[in-house]
């Protein structure tokens, strides 16, 4: 009987447990725009594969507020034009964060502005969507987020092409598109545009590339919630390190 009645209290309890967690309801938690690394105005690798580690702030949820962001991503380098890369950025502040998937190419235009300057244009598009509720409530987010990015730096190299390590500054502008929908509250959906403008500085040392960029952002207002965010201007560093397999860029090769 004493073995029947503790069986049946644990039965119990377990229960208690399962409905508990059940009537848990999960947080919102906005998602994150990144400013993927542009690299400047050369492909890197310019031939091969490289792998970026990186950590730099984006943009999140509606309010757009600052969110620090590490990011993972691969590359391949085609003909010292082309490059193509696809990468996870993913915050370090809740482990239910969902990732955001990232598709970057860049393709070198030339040498516009003499002989030691490369100019690139760099297009990435990034997206991350979250849908969270509980079968005893409501909903409790259903969100997703598209970004588009524009860049075009310019890249001057300070020291001798022919060097293996070298030394290189890079300015341009910047334009992000950032569609944010809210489809629990059409009302609070986001979709505007960003103007800014980035610069860095590029070191490159053999089959290693050390970033370090910035991008100054000008936010437009915009409502969540019924409160308003005036927006206004944001600085958004980014610092990386890019491993390659091949060869880099060739400045002598983009000289002849």
């Amino acid at each position: 009987m004493r073995t029947r009645t503790s069986c049946s209290l644990l039965v119990a309890f377990a229960l208690v447990l399962a409905t508990a967690g059940a009537c848990t309801v999960p947080e919102r938690i906005p998602l994150a725009a990144p400013f993927p690394l542009t690299g400047g105005g050369t492909p890197v690798p310019g031939r091969g594969l490289g792998a970026t580690l990186a950590i730099s702030d984006g943009l999140q949820g509606q309010e757009l507020l600052r969110k620090e962001l590490f990011a993972l991503t691969l590359t391949a380098g085609i003909a010292d034009v082309f490059n193509l890369t696809y990468g996870l950025y993913g915050g370090r502040d809740d482990d239910d964060e969902p990732e955001v998937s990232v598709f970057a190419g860049k393709f070198r235009i030339g040498s516009l502005f003499g002989r030691r300057t490369s100019t690139a244009v760099h297009v990435s598009r990034s997206q991350v969507e979250r849908t969270v509720g509980n079968p005893s409530f409501e909903t409790t987010q259903d969100e997703r987020l598209v970004t588009w990015d524009v860049a075009i730096p310019t890249e001057y190299l300070l020291t001798d092409p022919s060097e293996s390590a070298r030394f290189g500054v890079y300015a341009g502008p910047r334009m992000v598109r950032e569609n944010y929908d809210d489809r629990l509250v059409p009302a609070d959906s986001f979709n505007g545009w960003i103007p800014g403008v980035l610069g860095g500085i590029h070191l490159a040392f053999g089959p290693v590339d050390l970033f370090g960029e910035g991008t100054l952002a000008f936010r437009p207002k915009s409502t969540y919630r019924g409160a308003v965010f005036d927006g206004g201007a944001i600085f958004l560093p980014t610092g990386a390190l890019t491993a390659s397999v091949g060869s880099p860029f060739q400045w002598d090769r983009s000289e002849r």
